[in-house]
């Protein structure tokens, strides 16, 4: 079953994607939902990934929901006022995360070595010397996922992820988690991030 992780409180889930577009969507009755949406999408890796994200958020809540966004593209649930979404997917998987708190975050990130040509992009000097040499390429891509995920409880789009979020110091494991602090805002706001590290990806979400 792709069903691949649900966890309660805070509730979210792991969809691996083995279907195709078509068969994601036989598993789903709601299509009026669905087909202005797809109708855009002509790319069947993309028509999966976001199928997927419905049938996740199916399994999740046990009953179908219609995802809409806002102006800035922030995922909601207009059936569920009350009830927070954040969605994430990459390379044959999806992620979602519900909380009964606003400004929740998800991320879920391949783990692949291209992340390492790129860390002057989203790591300060500082980050980059405080990682463990003998889980570098596991902490690189948490550093990424962690600023992925509190971009998303940001909520705002002018956040430079060197200057902007700060990851404190930790030795990554299977799973636990670690802060992050964001100074792009009067409030400066610290974030718990919790984490997973499985074989093929690494995942990371916060409540707010």
């Amino acid at each position: 079953m792709p069903l691949l992780k649900k966890q309660e409180a805070p509730l979210w889930g792991i969809w691996e994607i083995k279907e195709s577009a078509e068969e994601l969507l036989s598993s789903l009755k709601q299509t009026k939902w669905y087909d202005p949406f797809l109708q855009k999408i002509k790319m069947e890796r993309r028509r999966q990934e976001w199928l997927a994200v419905r049938v996740l958020l199916k399994h999740l809540l046990g009953c179908e929901a219609c995802i809409d966004y806002k102006e800035s593209g922030m995922p909601y649930l207009p059936d569920c006022p009350d009830l927070h979404i954040s969605i994430s997917h990459t390379k044959g998987y999806a992620a979602i995360l519900l909380s009964d708190l606003p400004f929740p975050g998800i991320d879920i990130e391949y783990i692949g070595p291209r992340i390492k040509k790129v860390t002057s992009r989203f790591m300060s000097e500082q980050e980059l010397q405080q990682v463990d040499k003998s889980c570098e390429l596991e902490s690189f891509l948490l550093y990424w996922s962690a600023k992925e995920t509190v971009f998303k409880a940001l909520q705002q789009s002018d956040v430079d992820f060197c200057k902007h979020i700060h990851i404190r110091p930790f030795i990554p494991t299977d799973f636990g988690w670690f802060y992050a602090i964001e100074t792009s805002t009067p409030f400066q706001r610290r974030y718990r991030i919790n984490y997973e590290i499985n074989n093929n990806f690494v995942v990371t979400y916060t409540t707010g």
